[in-house]
């Protein structure tokens, strides 16, 4: 089903409004200092209309929601286009790696393959980070 640029739009402020109604609570939940720390997997590529749309709301939307600044990271799986189980691997190894030594505050989880890898590797690389997921219905 071909969605109009306006329906993607739509979509993707609501995936956005839901996410920082989940994160404002965190606001005083976490009081640690610094800059909150979110990190993104995107299933998909990140030139897609939806991702082009949520990356550039996302951090505004938790920013002004948390009322402070946010260093937003975002990983594109791809899984879609390299659904190897090699690839799932090697791609969680790097991120083990990568963010080591980031103070994960909250994990956004973009579509099934992300969900569905994070579910399968709940040990790897991001233990104890809240999380949300969303994903696009049909």
């Amino acid at each position: 089903m071909l969605i109009s640029r306006d329906g993607v739009r739509h979509r993707a402020l609501l995936a956005i409004a839901l996410t920082a109604g989940v994160l404002c609570p965190l606001a005083n939940a976490y009081a640690a200092d610094g800059p909150k720390q979110v990190l993104v997997l995107n299933s998909t590529r990140g030139d897609d209309q939806f991702s082009l749309v949520w990356t550039r709301e996302l951090p505004k939307i938790l920013a002004e929601g948390l009322g402070e600044r946010v260093d937003f990271y975002v990983e594109n799986f791809e899984f879609v286009r390299f659904p190897r189980p090699e690839y799932e691997r090697a791609f969680l190894d790097f991120l083990r790696l990568k963010y080591a030594d980031k103070r994960l505050d909250l994990l956004v989880l973009i579509g099934e393959a992300a969900a569905n890898s994070m579910s399968r590797h709940q040990n790897i690389p991001f233990s104890g980070v809240p999380s949300v997921f969303y994903s696009q219905v049909p």
